[in-house]
């Protein structure tokens, strides 16, 4: 049904084909699009002390060329396709099936390193961002056509386009700037709305689930939760123990919130400890537990879809990498193998309904494990 929409509106995508030698012939934009029927489901609870889950060749294991920095792994939230970009400006695109993982397109964004890419809610964009430049870089799926777009403002403040993230509602993009600046963007045109300011610089940003506020959490350990369209900060509070703020994740459906620091502690908040209600609530929350199984700076937090997992890692040390349970806030014992050989984690990301988690490594790998608890990509 996706498909056929998508189609209606914007006609049949034409993407780019596979090599003939690979026996198929199916076009890249079918493909992505042709899975969303797939997408939906998941299974209910979730053992808190061992994790089923099996190791899959990589998800890169065709197509790598040269061992770069995997910088960023998104899955398309509509087709189980991957998108695994590095620091030399590459980005791969693959059919998630957990055997083959067949590469469907590869595309070079010349002088363009990438650190942070992100698909559209929809999936029908891809939206590149980099610390070297001071624009993005967007794939159209539809018609495979790549153009470059200017930062919206002018100015030291935004000079690069490294730390940014979508609303889901598809309607806006929040780009931060270096001093404290952060830019509301209309996710159509890419034009400026408005513009917001904290007082250092952001080190992570992100949306809530109904698209209607914009946390951002910056380096002097403070997070600070903005109504976007009135452009009021509704909310502030200090992350409890935060010499440095390193990385931040917000739950789907904002029930929890995690936070990560440079000593590596991730501190866990449940929704009602942060979230404005109309009620005073503290400047100075408790966290539900501060995780200490890290021993160098929090560089990834992310959650599952289901909120079931939060994954933790540290770009500092080879293999730093844990999967914790929720509500229980334990770590899964079993997670990682000793011989996993994951060298030093630069990214994680799950699937749409958690079925894989990919990791993205200094080595060039995009490693690729099936949870085998979700029963759905």
């Amino acid at each position: 049904m996706l498909a056929e929409n998508f189609r209606a509106i914007v006609g049949t995508p034409k993407w780019a084909k596979l090599k003939e030698s690979t026996g198929e012939e199916e076009e890249f934009g079918s493909k992505v699009l042709r899975n969303a029927s797939q997408l939906l489901g998941s299974s209910s609870t979730l053992s808190a002390t061992m994790l089923n889950y099996t190791r899959l060749n990589d998800m890169n294991e065709k197509g790598i060329v040269q061992k770069t920095i995997i910088t960023s792994i998104e899955f398309n939230p509509t087709a189980q396709v991957s998108a695994v970009a590095n620091r030399s400006g590459n980005v791969t695109f693959y059919q998630v099936d957990g055997d083959k993982n067949s590469l469907l397109h590869k595309i070079a964004f010349q002088r363009f390193p990438i650190d942070s890419a992100k698909f559209s809610p929809d999936g029908s964009e891809f939206l590149v961002g980099s610390s070297y430049r001071a624009s993005f870089q967007s794939l159209d799926l539809a018609s495979n056509k790549a153009s470059m777009i200017p930062a919206p403002l002018s100015g030291p403040e935004f000079n690069n386009t490294e730390l940014f993230c979508l609303s889901n509602n598809g309607e806006y993009i929040a780009l931060a700037g270096k001093d404290g600046s952060v830019a509301i963007l209309t996710s159509h045109t890419k034009e400026l709305i408005h513009t917001l300011k904290v007082p250092c610089k952001c080190v992570s940003l992100s949306f809530s689930s109904d698209s209607s506020m914009l946390f951002t959490y910056s380096v002097d350990g403070k997070v600070y939760i903005w109504e976007v369209n009135q452009r009021k900060c509704l909310h502030r509070f200090v992350d409890e123990g935060c010499l440095r703020g390193v990385s931040m994740s917000l739950a789907p459906g904002d029930q929890y919130l995690a936070l990560g620091s440079s000593s590596g502690i991730v501190n866990v908040y449940s929704q009602s400890s942060f979230m404005p209600t109309g009620e005073e609530i503290s400047m100075y929350p408790q966290p539900l537990k501060a995780i200490t199984n890290l021993t160098t700076e929090a560089s990834c937090v992310q959650f599952n879809s289901s909120a079931q997992i939060l994954a933790i890692a540290s770009k500092m040390k080879d293999s730093s990498i844990k999967l914790v349970h929720l509500p229980t806030l334990t770590v899964f014992k079993n997670f990682p193998i000793v011989n996993m050989a994951l060298g030093r984690v630069g990214s994680i990301n799950f699937s749409p309904n958690s079925g894989y988690i990919a990791i993205g490594t200094n080595i060039g790998t995009a490693k690729l494990i099936r949870l085998n608890h979700f029963s759905n990509y």
